[in-house]
C-alpha cells in the first residue's frame, strides 16, 4: 500500500511538472515579447523617446560647471576640456569658459528631432 502512494505522489509530481512546462511552452511568445518590449522602454528612456539619425542627431552630454545645460561632446574634447574642468589645476572659471565654446543649439533642443 505505501509503495502505490509513494508512485501516486511521483506521478502527480511529474503531471505537475509537465503541466508547468506545458505553460511555458504555450505562452512563450508572449513571455519573449514582454521581455523585448521592457529593453525597448528601457532603451528608449536613454534615447529620451527619440532615434538615432547620423545626419541630425549630435553627440551631447551635460556640461560639467551647470547641470541644465547641454554642451557638444565632440567639441569638449577636440577643446581639451578634460584638462580645464577634471585636472588638477582645474577651476571653475576656465571650465565654464571651456564650455562655452562648446555651448551649441543642437544640443539645447532647438533643432532636435522628432520623437517618435
Amino acid at each position: 500500500m505505501k509503495l502505490r502512494r509513494k508512485a501516486q505522489s511521483i506521478m502527480e509530481f511529474l503531471a505537475l511538472i509537465s503541466f508547468i512546462l506545458a505553460v511555458f511552452f504555450i505562452f512563450q511568445k508572449y513571455i519573449s515579447r514582454g521581455f523585448v518590449g521592457r529593453m525597448k522602454a528601457t532603451g528608449d528612456t536613454w534615447g529620451y523617446g527619440r532615434q538615432y539619425d547620423p545626419d541630425i542627431t549630435s553627440n551631447c552630454r551635460t556640461s560639467l560647471s551647470s547641470l541644465d545645460r547641454w554642451i557638444d561632446t565632440d567639441c569638449f574634447e577636440a577643446n581639451d576640456c578634460h584638462t580645464a574642468c577634471l585636472g588638477f589645476e582645474s577651476d571653475d572659471a576656465t571650465c565654464s569658459a571651456c564650455e562655452d565654446l562648446c555651448d551649441t543649439d543642437i544640443c539645447n533642443n532647438a533643432q532636435l528631432p522628432p520623437a517618435i
